[in-house]
């Protein structure tokens, strides 16, 4: 057992290092921790403000997510054309940007309708995000090491989410609302603040495939 601990912490700090050393890596990492922890925190409480505050029948709200899965299938579709036309780094500057902005816009106006297209273009947007940034991240990690790193990436981002939905769940106390506008203007001004580096992001086949950071 502490040989396996052991080797787990050593792979850990491998991949540390690694996204640490990586112009591209490390600021993309941390840009995605916080997008992850705030996004988390504006859904925590997405069943109790679709039930009681759109009050959606129980019996339909597999049927109102719908609207979230197919958001997600058409974004799968339609992020290759769009990276073919537009560029990897600028569709994942927009979509980054648009996702978090139809959350706002839900709490804004908590309307079904509304309710159904914001679910729709922000699970769509995070679903560009996704196959955007892992195809990134693969172009950019030695084969020997993808491991290591895609462990290290997620250990932390996946690890700050449960704190974002904590947040999520203290924001809807004052009402249910609040976690759409105050954690989802959070990720809005975020993105901002990230677009630029975003947008300058290279296609996943223009990184240099066996291209190691400075150390």
């Amino acid at each position: 057992l502490p040989s396996v601990r052991a080797t787990f912490a050593h792979q850990l700090t491998d991949g540390f290092r690694f996204i640490m050393s990586h112009p591209m890596l490390r600021p993309l990492w941390f840009l995605s921790i916080l997008i992850a922890l705030f996004f988390s925190a504006a859904i925590a409480t997405d069943v109790l403000f679709v039930l009681e505050r759109l009050d959606v029948p129980e019996q339909w709200f597999g049927v109102f997510m719908l609207s979230g899965a197919v958001g997600g299938i058409v974004g799968a579709v339609v992020v290759s054309p769009l990276k073919v036309r537009f560029g990897a780094g600028p569709v994942m500057a927009a979509a980054n940007f648009v996702g978090p902005v139809a959350l706002v816009v839900m709490g804004f106006f908590p309307t079904i309708p509304v309710a159904v297209v914001c679910f729709a273009v922000s699970f769509g947007s995070t679903s560009v995000w996704n196959v955007l940034v892992m195809s990134l991240r693969q172009a950019a990690i030695p084969g020997h090491l993808l491991g290591r790193v895609h462990g290290t990436w997620r250990t932390l981002l996946w690890g700050t989410m449960p704190l974002g939905s904590l947040l999520g769940g203290l924001l809807a106390r004052i009402d249910l609302t609040t976690p759409l506008l105050v954690a989802g203007g959070l990720t809005v001004v975020v993105a901002a603040v990230g677009y630029r580096f975003l947008h300058g992001l290279p296609n996943p086949e223009d990184v240099a495939e066996h291209a190691l950071p400075t150390r």
